[in-house]
């Protein structure tokens, strides 16, 4: 046959640079005074925003220091983008909620604690596995007898009807 084999595909791509969409754009630290431009933008990637409070972000540019700092992208004389950092990393946190193995789990310099924090994973891995698998039987288990139960109560349904058609068979013929 000769589907899929007619005239090649004929496709076009189009190309803009940033700066003939935004303009030219600063990155600066974060001032306070970025707040009221800031919001819109927080609230746009966080749905739930309003948890932080008012002032949040006011409150994050003010506190930076040697290990938080926030940076701002400005375009056109107002702030457009927000990047926070921290050195504080809850580096467990990172750990069992991400797949890091690829990374050494964010562990440098230390042999010991990166093959410690490997088996931690593989023993949660394995954990999680031997979970779902004993709810997967269970679930086929309870499914299975739910089954059964309602076999056995047919069976007893066909059972009572054919019982019932029997009797009104021999009543039918006790009346002859």
């Amino acid at each position: 046959s000769d589907e899929g084999k007619g005239e090649p595909l004929s496709l076009q791509a189009f190309m803009t640079g940033r700066q003939e969409v935004m303009g030219s754009m600063v990155v600066r630290n974060a001032m306070v005074e970025d707040h009221d431009d800031l919001v819109p933008v927080f609230r746009a990637q966080q749905v739930d925003a309003e948890q932080f409070g008012e002032f949040f972000l006011a409150q994050m540019i003010q506190a930076q220091d040697g290990g938080n700092r926030a940076l701002v992208a400005e375009s056109g004389g107002r702030a457009v983008g927000l990047l926070a950092m921290t050195a504080e990393v809850q580096l467990t946190a990172l750990q069992e909620a991400f797949e890091l193995e690829a990374f050494d789990f964010f562990v440098q310099g230390y042999a010991e604690e990166a093959e410690r924090v490997r088996q931690a994973h593989i023993a949660r891995t394995r954990k999680l596995r031997e979970d779902h698998a004993q709810r997967s039987e269970q679930a086929r288990a309870e499914a299975a007898q739910q089954v059964e139960e309602e076999f056995r109560q047919w069976l007893a349904e066909q059972k009572a009807q054919e019982e019932e058609e029997g009797h009104e068979e021999d009543e039918g013929k006790s009346e002859e």
